[in-house]
């Protein structure tokens, strides 16, 4: 891509209208160029299988998806090439039903997994191994984000490294500072900062950090995968 092109792009993510335009429009605009999502549902009891068949009190586990007819995927795809558009912190409920915490336009969500499942052409789950005694710490790092007072999606798309820095060190989300601004999964970045095995590692682009749905794929062990493919 040439460098002007990316440069205005990058100082676009960084404007007051792109903000706006994203919080108010793009936020709820879900539109696909045609036909219905391809998942096949009934692989759902597969994934529920997984998650209950690994309990191990060492790991936690991610999504990735990607509706491919989506117009937002279409264009991600063209400029980065990725094949995943979406991330998020998968569990399993009291009730014993499969949930999925993540962050999207209206800020952050916990949906029972089937809302994602019908809206995905592809889906991936992640199993990440976390440091021998670090589950607590991820627990509080789910509360601390949960629980705080402006939690927003953050359409810039790129890492703040103060709030992974925070929750690390245990510190409290500094109220009334500034807002507490995440995207999809940079989320699933902050769960696992610095307490992984592998670690999570950001990569720099154009000058800011990020931690793309691809980078949240490759971080983890896949348990499990389907892709949809297009017939010619």
């Amino acid at each position: 891509m040439p460098k002007f092109i990316t440069w205005l792009m990058e100082w676009f993510l960084n404007t007051q209208i792109w903000a706006r335009l994203a919080r108010h429009q793009v936020a709820y605009f879900t539109f696909r160029l045609y036909g219905y999502p391809k998942f096949p549902m009934e692989k759902y009891f597969e994934i529920e299988a997984i998650l209950k068949n690994n309990q191990d009190p060492d790991c936690f586990f991610g999504f990735v998806a990607a509706d491919q007819d989506s117009l937002s995927w279409k264009l991600t795809h063209a400029i980065t090439k990725a094949a995943w558009g979406h991330a998020g912190y998968l569990y399993i409920d009291p009730a014993g039903h499969i949930r999925c915490s993540h962050m999207k336009g209206d800020g952050l969500n916990n949906w029972n997994v089937l809302d994602i499942l019908r809206e995905s052409d592809c889906f991936a789950v992640l199993k990440y191994k976390l440091k021998p005694g670090f589950k607590d710490v991820l627990h509080s790092r789910l509360k601390a984000i949960e629980t705080a007072p402006t939690v927003q999606y953050d359409y810039t798309m790129s890492l703040d490294s103060d709030i992974p820095n925070w929750l690390a060190e245990g510190i409290p989300m500094p109220s009334g500072e500034k807002p507490f601004n995440i995207y999809c999964s940079e989320y699933v970045y902050v769960l696992g900062h610095s307490i992984t095995e592998p670690s999570f590692v950001a990569k720099d682009y154009e000058d800011r950090l990020v931690f793309e749905p691809d980078d949240a794929y490759h971080a983890g062990e896949v348990v499990f995968e389907y892709r949809y493919k297009k017939s010619n």
